[in-house]
């Protein structure tokens, strides 16, 4: 942008639009002399052709700002806005001002545009000054009242304007107050603007011209020329002319003869000679956006001269060429073309499962681009340089360019752009200006979390401040190197979700840990050696300081075990059990250098542990505060590969150990073993998990075969990892796992006794993380077996039945079903296990997925099961109205796409799975009004109620299609015999909350005479799978836009019921249902004892994620409310079971109201 910006100017800009005063009932034409005198509302084969034409009938200059023109039909009670001036607008007296139909060609330029489409058999304008008050009225054909002069003038016809009397060259200065006396019909129309004749015609001795493109590309300079011409034969003085200035163009370049004062531009010429002409020219500078400027107004007088000239209007397009993407993400809403280097690839941050998206910067800014349907079409690396078209908009709180895949060019490869460095604080305090941005920070790490999809570290500075760092498991990118503690420089692109600022980075390299200034060593060697094995131990020296570093002295003292064993390498030397070496210099900025000793290990199997050692030059002084320990065996114990806390102190480190395998679990891609002989510290397990990297599908049961048994005992060597935070051995090749010797007995299992407090169960499990352990005696399910293969047991001596979301719950005890496998049925169940049911002769490893331990089963345990009946609840009566909500839980159609993790149906399996919703339906009494979430679309909902066991309730589908990126909308099935649906309308919320937008059904249902109305929201919130402390903002968010949108409908008749209900993915008692509660809402499981209170069992747990809420009158009439326990306690269904049993995991909500009065 020109740095010699002087001021922004923007020159009678058209379709301004603003609000007036309420009309007057009574017409009484103003003095004012500013009149309505042409009208056309269409001409043949092209309705849009319209023009409204004003005429200055005064003796002066008049000036337009603060004035409005409305529009009324007949069959209307509403003043619709035409357009409102809020600027100075100048009309020359006899002259004319042209209202042009935005995009229309008239012949001529218009003075300004506008939207509001024009009807030919009837209409009426009124023209209202500042003040309000009514300047003049015309009114035709079927004319409303209020906005007609007297009678009201002809009907128009296509072809055919009204035009103010007595027209033509004689003026349009005839008012008398009686439409149809003024007006006359024609069928030739004249468009005038301000710079056409003066009517009556006058003889102007000056003439004004404005010259300037028609069209320029946004941020580029242009000229404007206003030319003035003496038209006559003698000199005339004083000559000036006047440009009107606003906001809007940019004066690049003033001229010394234009003074600028209060918003107009004024050119002195003095004396202009006979037939003399001048020229003055402005450097402009075009903003920074797509838009039609009419520059206008432009005009000259003189002393002497009695009528000024005008320059006709002038519209300059501001079209094509490239915005800068930092204005860019000021215009929203607008259609824009940007080019900038790419800071993030395609495929890496979700996008939906066909969308993807990337993020591009300039030297203005940066932002998110979203490409709708482009996952298998766009592809854009780090460095590319790329053009992008496409639609600016707010999505959670961020703004991003959305193109369609064909418009977005990459033109070609260039160098990545650099990270900004900023302060932590700024992220927060000062973190508009920078989001978008790649943008690099430090701070200490204080989380490092693992969600479904992502990972989270946060970073804090020595004041406090926090950031979250978002990775994207899609980046493959993982936290596990990061250490709590310790301090990190990261690199990602700064965002905004929702009200949650966050970096993202993009690879892994984008987080390095940084150390402090000065000296650092860090001892290095093998992690075991065998007994008389002569070793080498590296001393790594580094410079973290800025400068260099002289004379550095680096010590190290022996173990006792050392002995006379030693040499010294790298000219160091040793004296009385101390080591020395002298580095001569060392660059700054993390310099290093190596130094080495060598040693050989002893006959006693103990651990060589080097402790003492550092560095130190000039005022830098290193002391280790760590330790190098080297077992002398065959390898590295367990448990010292598990430490005493729950991250391995060998992470990311290769090493060998042994142990007995006490599971094999191929389905795993592993086995555990276990030590036979350990250490006698209770907090460290002796168990180890050994994996291989996991084989892509598809692959046979032959692919996954592990090369042991069980009793084995085998050693193994591989890299430590904490994978999903579970230590293990991954192997790099199935060959590095030797088999010593078979047939060992197993060690004996540790039966298992968890604490009830979960802090405390998380460090009794950890102990034990990896080994053997069982339940022998009989355990109560108090969950049952998941989709995949989890069950949630408790010892019966604690007496508890069920486990709570919000009540302690570390006793629980998991076990699995040594598969990765999901089960969409029990036809691949190793074991059923409903809640309820007794559970014993569990034995097998202890491993740690998703956030839960869990025993890995050797054999299937025994289960003894509880007869469970499923309930049906008793039909309605004629009294009474009916509500239900359910996620029936990927309600899909057999067609692709299928946007889900399930495999695609067959019909027989589709049928099946509308008999099941069917029969959970009638189950519940087959309520008036269903409100069903994750249906594919509205023709499942239209096979549902064709089913022959719905006809008898004659229910009908509703359902509008949302964004939702895998095609989950939520719907209904209203009983046709009980309600008349009125109304169906969908409210999606500002800045792209909902991707299911709250879907509205108003229901008419009429009982003993009288109607009563219905307002129902039916609603799927956003998911707890990104955590629920990081989600619950969004959902709270839609819980608000959910209370506003029912106060809006309920404010015109606030004796109607108003209902929102649905998968609202929150708890009770949590932000969301308190947002919904605020504005009156009563919740329905109120009137349940809070032992009652679920509809949904998430990891042993259970919790209300289904709600219903209603109006307080609503409430007032409540006669029953039931959770239908057909499926949250249930295991996966039975293969072919047409029942109610098990189609979702959630329970259906259903309640009961009187209708009664």
């Amino acid at each position: 942008m020109n740095k010699k910006r002087l001021m922004a100017i923007l020159v009678l800009l058209g379709l301004m639009s603003g609000a007036c005063s309420t009309a007057p009932t009574d017409v009484s034409v103003s003095e004012v002399r500013i009149l309505i005198s042409e009208v056309i509302a269409g001409i043949q084969g092209n309705n849009n052709y319209e023009f409204i034409e004003l005429y200055n009938d005064g003796e002066g200059i008049a000036d337009l700002d603060g004035w409005s023109l409305w529009y009324r039909l007949s069959t209307s009670e509403q003043d619709l806005p035409v357009i409102a001036w809020q600027e100075t607008t100048l009309i020359p007296p006899d002259g004319h001002f042209l209202l042009g139909r935005a995009g229309q060609d008239l012949g001529l330029p218009a003075d300004a545009g506008f939207e509001q489409a024009l009807n030919t058999s009837g209409g009426g304008f009124m023209l209202r000054k500042p003040d309000g008050s009514i300047a003049d009225a015309l009114g035709w054909g079927n004319a409303p009242a209020s906005f007609t002069e007297g009678t009201a003038a002809p009907a128009l016809a296509n072809g055919q304007s009204l035009e103010r009397a007595p027209g033509g060259d004689a003026g349009n200065g005839s008012d008398t107050d009686d439409n149809a006396s003024d007006f006359i019909l024609t069928s030739t129309p004249t468009p005038q603007n301000t710079g056409s004749p003066l009517t009556p015609a006058t003889d102007l001795p000056l003439q004004i011209q404005l010259d300037a493109p028609s069209a320029v590309e946004p941020g580029s300079s242009f000229d404007l020329t206003l030319t003035v011409h003496n038209q006559t034969d003698n000199a005339i003085d004083e000559v000036l002319a006047y440009l009107p200035l606003s906001a809007g163009l940019i004066i690049a370049d003033q001229p010394a003869d234009l003074e600028i004062l209060e918003g107009l531009g004024t050119w002195s010429l003095g004396e202009l000679e006979a037939g003399d002409e001048r020229s003055l020219t402005i450097g402009m500078e075009a903003p920074w956006r797509y838009i039609d400027l009419i520059v206008g107004g432009a005009h000259v007088e003189a002393e002497g001269v009695t009528r000024p000239a005008f320059a006709s209007p002038h519209w300059l397009r501001i079209e094509g060429g490239v915005i800068p993407v930092g204005i860019a993400r000021e215009m929203v809403g607008e259609t824009i073309t940007v080019v900038g280097t790419a800071t993030m690839y395609t495929g890496g941050f979700y996008a939906g499962s066909t969308g993807t998206k990337f993020y591009l910067q300039d030297d203005s800014g940066g932002i998110q681009v979203y490409v709708p349907d482009g996952a298998s079409t766009v592809v854009v690396g780090i460095g590319d340089q790329v053009q992008v078209t496409g639609s600016i908009a707010l999505y959670r709180g961020s703004i991003e360019l959305i193109p369609l895949p064909e418009d977005v060019l990459v033109l070609g490869e260039g160098s990545p752009i650099e990270p900004r460095e900023v302060e932590l604080e700024q992220t927060g305090t000062e973190a508009e200006p920078l989001l978008g941005e790649l943008i690099g920070i430090q701070g200490t790490a204080v989380r490092a979390e693992e969600f479904s999809y992502s990972y989270e570290v946060d970073l804090v500075d020595d004041r406090g401040n926090l950031l979250t760092l978002y990775l994207d498991k899609l980046t493959e990118m993982s936290s596990e190197p990061v250490d709590i503690g310790h301090q990190y420089h990261a690199v990602g692109i700064l965002e905004i979700l929702d009200t949650t600022v966050r970096l993202n980075p993009r690879l892994q390299a984008d987080l390095t840990e940084i150390f402090p200034p000065g000296l650092r060593v860090v001892a290095d060697g093998p992690s075991s050696v065998l007994p008389g094995e002569t070793f080498t131990v590296t001393l790594t020296v580094y410079n973290h300081a800025a400068d260099t570093l002289n004379d550095i002295i680096v010590h190290a003292t022996l173990p006792s075990q050392a002995a006379d064993t030693v040499e010294i390498l790298d000219g160091g030397n040793l004296q009385a059990g101390s080591m020395e070496w002298l580095v001569d210099s060392l660059e700054g900025d993390g310099a290093s250098a190596e130094i080495h000793f060598q040693m050989t290990a002893p006959g006693v199997l103990e651990p060589i542990i080097f402790e003492q050692y550092g560095a130190e030059a000039e005022d830098q002084i290193f002391t280790s505060d760590g330790s190098l320990r080297v077992f002398v065996g065959t390898g590295v114990p367990i448990w010292a590969i598990q430490g005493e806390g729950d991250i391995s102190p060998y992470k990311l480190e290769t090493l060998t150990t042994q142990g007995i395998v006490t599971g094999v679990f191929p389905e795993l891609f592993g086995f555990w073993i276990q030590e036979i002989d350990t250490d006698d510290v209770d907090t460290t397990s002796a168990g180890l998990f050994i994996s291989q990297e996991p084989l892509l599908e598809p692959y046979t049961l032959e692919d996954l075969a592990l090369p042991v048994e069980l009793g084995d005992l085998v050693e193994v060597t591989g890299q430590v990892r904490e994978i999903s935070q579970e230590t293990q051995i991954r192997l790099a090749d199935l060959g590095d796992a030797v088999v010593l010797a078979r047939n060992y007995t197993l060690p004996p299992a540790v039966e298992l006794d968890p604490p009830v407090e979960n802090a405390d169960a998380l460090l009794y499990y950890e102990a034990l993380e990896g080994m053997l352990v069982s339940v022998e005696g009989p355990a109560i399910a108090v969950a049952p077996i998941s989709k995949y293969g989890e069950a949630t047991l408790v010892l019966p001596y604690h007496e508890v039945d069920r486990l709570w979301r919000d009540s302690p719950s570390g006793m629980m005890i998991v076990t699995d079903d040594g598969s990765e496998m999901v089960h969409y049925d029990r036809s691949t169940l190793p074991y059923v296990i409903q809640t309820g049911d007794q559970v014993e002769g569990l034995l097998g490893p202890l491993a740690f997925t998703f956030g839960q331990y869990k025993i890995e089963p050797l054999e299937n345990p025994v289960v003894t099961t509880q007869d469970r009946e499923l309930p049906s609840l008793p039909a309605l009566g004629e009294d009474e109205l009916g509500l239900m909500t359910w996620n029936v839980e990927n309600l899909f159609d057999i067609l692709d796409p299928n946007p889900t993790d399930i495999p695609e149906l067959r019909r027989a399996d589709y049928d099946l799975a509308l008999e099941k919703i069917a029969n959970t339906i009638l189950a519940a009494g087959a309520p008036t009004i269903v409100g069903l979430q994750e249906v594919e679309h509205l023709g499942i909902l239209e096979d549902l109620a064709e089913l022959p066991s719905m006809a008898a309730f004659d229910y009908q589908p509703f359902l509008l299609e949302g964004t939702d990126s895998r095609g989950i909308d939520v719907g209904y099935v209203v009983r046709g015999d009980r309600a008349n649906v009125v109304r169906v309308e969908q409210f999606p919320a500002p800045e792209g909350l909902t991707s299911r937008p709250p879907l509205l059904i108003v229901v008419e249902v009429s009982y003993g005479g009288a109607t009563e109305t219905f307002y129902v929201l039916n609603n799927h919130f956003t998911a707890l799978s990104g955590g629920e402390l990081a989600t619950e903002p969004r959902r709270t968010a839609q819980a608000a836009w959910n209370a506003e949108v029912l106060e809006s409908l309920l404010i015109a008749d606030p004796a109607d019921h108003g209902v929102v209900m649905g998968d609202l993915n929150s708890f009770y008692d949590t932000p969301p249902i308190e947002a919904l509660e605020a504005i009156g809402l009563q919740h329905v499981f109120d009137s349940l004892s809070p032992d009652e209170r679920y509809t949904y069992i998430y990891q042993g747990l259970s919790q209300t994620l289904d709600h219903i809420l209603v109006t307080p009158d609503l409430m007032a009439r409540l006669l029953r409310v039931d959770v239908l326990r057909t499926n949250a306690d249930f295991a996966p269904p039975i293969p072919g079971d047409d029942s109610p049993l098990r189609k979702s995991d959630h329970d259906a909500v259903v309640v009961v109201f009187s209708l009664a009065p």
